[in-house]
């Protein structure tokens, strides 16, 4: 039902479906060949969103005052659609493209920073992903802003350029506390080894005292 709403382009329709019926937010939505069954296309609701150009795109109510109108309802449509299942930004398609990659492509010489930003904040790694044909989000705008002098250009690459700071950190976090379990971990088990030792040790020499108590038992006991 949620699909019927975005392909039917009824934006507020679309969000109102997704917020009473969240579950079909995470419904993947996939096309088959009628011949042999191979999958044609394969995406989530919030892939499908991501590939309108009123979601892609900058549009003001000076320009066309329906679109605008149309670009504000997408943008609260996908807000609902990443608080129902955040992880559709960082769930790739049949062709290895993230939401973000999809929108991207659409993005032309004015991306929609305020989409982009929703997306990155769901999943700040997306801005090194790599689609099938090797191209991370970043080559993706490049390509669309050519000359990378427009003000949406520049907002847009800076959005990228701070998740990716975030990103870095985020493994970097990942990576401290990662090194912080492992060395927690050895020196527990130099410990146990350690506690192991002594009592292995003490083992021993109760079952020495025990050999020697038990061989002078036996000298006596031959000399009487």
């Amino acid at each position: 039902e949620l699909f019927r709403w975005i392909n039917s382009r009824r934006w507020d329709g679309a969000r109102a479906r997704a917020q009473s019926h969240p579950d079909e937010c995470d419904t993947w939505i996939v096309s088959r060949h009628t011949n042999d069954g191979r999958i044609l296309w394969r995406h989530l609701p919030l892939h499908l969103v991501c590939m309108q150009l009123e979601a892609a795109t900058v549009v003001s109510d000076s320009d066309d005052p329906n679109t605008a109108q149309s670009a504000r309802q997408i943008e609260s449509l996908i807000d609902v659609l990443l608080d129902s299942y955040p992880e559709a930004a960082s769930s790739p398609d049949d062709q290895g493209m993230l939401p973000l990659h999809l929108l991207l492509t659409k993005a032309e010489s004015e991306p929609n920073e305020r989409v982009i930003n929703l997306l990155l904040t769901s999943f700040p790694n997306a801005v090194d992903v790599q689609d099938k044909f090797g191209r991370t989000p970043y080559d993706i705008l490049r390509e669309q802003c050519k000359d990378g002098t427009s003000e949406r250009c520049r907002a847009a690459f800076r959005a990228l350029k701070r998740a990716r700071y975030v990103s870095d950190k985020i493994s970097a976090t990942i990576r401290d506390e990662s090194a912080n379990i492992v060395a927690a971990v050895q020196h527990e088990a130099s410990n146990e080894r350690g506690a192991s030792q002594k009592i292995i040790v003490r083992l021993e020499e109760e079952i020495s005292n025990t050999r020697k108590q038990l061989e002078e038992r036996e000298r006596r006991d031959n000399e009487t």
